[in-house]
């Protein structure tokens, strides 16, 4: 299986994720495990959503839509009640403190926090990718 930085879950990973994790969507959660790039981005693009922008996400599930959200550089709050799910949000919320940081080092003219800092947000987007990855099992 091979990953695309920067990409969005597609349907292998959504599989191998759910299977991870132990979990299958399930009615009496209203659960959708959307699987398709097209989809999420056009979503994030219908709702305009912008980088100053925070949304709260009701149910991110396995993130897909969470990670076309962040790649506006809106700041999502994500709120899960399936307890498999929420068990992995944190692992993954740690990185939002410093990719804000990044972000507003950025707004404010400090271009070098875009990419050539060691706290950069590309940096830390990096980090969280491979740290997605990771979880999922994919080699690099």
């Amino acid at each position: 299986m091979t990953h695309t930085p920067g990409a969005l879950l597609g349907p292998a990973e959504i599989r191998e994720l759910a299977g991870r994790l132990g979990v299958r969507p399930t009615k009496t959660l209203g659960q959708n495990f959307v699987h398709d790039g097209g989809t999420v981005r056009k979503i994030v693009r219908t709702a305009g959503v912008e980088a100053d922008d925070v949304v709260v996400e009701v149910g991110p599930g396995l993130g897909s839509l969470t990670l076309a959200l962040l790649e506006t550089g809106a700041r999502v709050v994500a709120i899960e009640i399936d307890e498999a799910l929420a068990a992995a949000l944190p692992r993954f919320g740690r990185y939002r403190p410093g990719l804000a940081r990044a972000l507003e080092h950025a707004r404010a003219g400090r271009t070098e926090y875009l990419t050539d800092h060691l706290a950069s947000y590309h940096t830390l987007w990096f980090q969280l990718h491979e740290d997605l990855l990771a979880t999922l099992g994919i080699p690099r």
